[in-house]
């Protein structure tokens, strides 16, 4: 359900930053998610608090609607996340992005 976005996704950026860790490399997966108004708010503002912890951030799932979203939250927030097919192409991603 779209309007449980937004709580979960402020109780994720809460406990990003209760880890204490920098430089986190972050997988989201939206497939068979359904977004709106208010859920897209809630990743930009999560997105802008928490850039400085996340050093990549790849998204699973984009299809659709859901790629304008994406472009949206990458053009309101320094994120620049990154779409990919599967589960495995976002942890290759990652583990090349972290050795670069």
């Amino acid at each position: 359900m779209p309007e449980q976005f937004a709580p979960l996704i402020e109780q994720i950026t809460n406990l990003t930053f209760q880890s204490g860790k920098k430089d986190i490399l972050l997988i989201v997966d939206v497939t068979g998610a359904y977004a709106n108004k208010e859920a897209v708010s809630a990743f930009v503002e999560s997105g802008k608090k928490s850039e400085v912890l996340l050093n990549k951030t790849a998204v699973v799932g984009i299809t659709g609607v859901k790629k304008i979203f994406l472009n949206i939250i990458n053009k309101l927030t320094s994120l620049s996340v990154k779409p990919l097919s599967s589960m495995e192409e976002a942890k290759e991603w990652l583990l090349k992005q972290s050795e670069q």
